[in-house]
């Protein structure tokens, strides 16, 4: 396995002392990002951009983890502000574990699913918690913790009602990754 930390591996070498013995072994960087959504609704690393009838963001971040988490909190912060305060009692987390065959279709699931939980559950996701490995294809390992959603959220804007495929980029972007993402509201 193969983290996507910048996309490299480490290797870590250990030393025996004891007369010629070296053992060397490979040691995979295991990254995890957490991204929470700012009271002011805001997320670093990203941007929304234009569209006619939809609406999108580009997200920029240092390793696909965060690049799927920003994603997650953009989308958030699209359709809701976040509460003035938080009743640390009434929140609420969900675990999602998705494989794909490539980051864009990772992001697509991801999205989709925490849409998806959101409305079942009724959970507005301020906190996104991810992990990405890659075997035979990509795995996802994911947290995203939120409140109930009430009469006194605050719409920020329209609800998302769908992740597009359209224009859909997730990139690695010199030392980082970048992605674009429309979606149906």
């Amino acid at each position: 396995m193969r983290s996507n930390f910048a996309g490299h591996t480490a290797l870590a070498a250990f030393h025996v002392a004891a007369g010629f013995q070296r053992l060397t072994v490979d040691v995979d960087l295991i990254t995890l990002a957490r991204v929470e959504l700012s009271r002011a609704g805001s997320v670093e690393g990203v941007s929304l951009i234009d569209h006619t009838a939809d609406a999108g963001f580009e997200v920029e971040a240092s390793c696909l983890d965060a690049c799927l988490a920003r994603a997650a909190a953009g989308m958030f912060a699209m359709m809701f502000d976040p509460p003035n305060r938080m009743d640390r009692r009434s929140q609420r987390a969900v675990e999602v574990e998705l494989g794909a065959d490539c980051p864009e279709e990772l992001m697509v699931s991801w999205l989709e699913e925490l849409l998806y939980r959101s409305e079942v559950e009724e959970v507005f996701f301020l906190r996104f918690d991810v992990e990405t490995v890659e075997t035979d294809g990509l795995r996802l390992s994911g947290r995203a913790a939120g409140v109930p959603i009430t009469p006194d959220l605050e719409p920020a804007g329209p609800g998302v009602k769908a992740v597009t495929r359209h224009g859909l980029r997730v990139e690695r972007a010199g030392e980082g990754w970048r992605a674009r993402v429309i979606f149906d509201v």
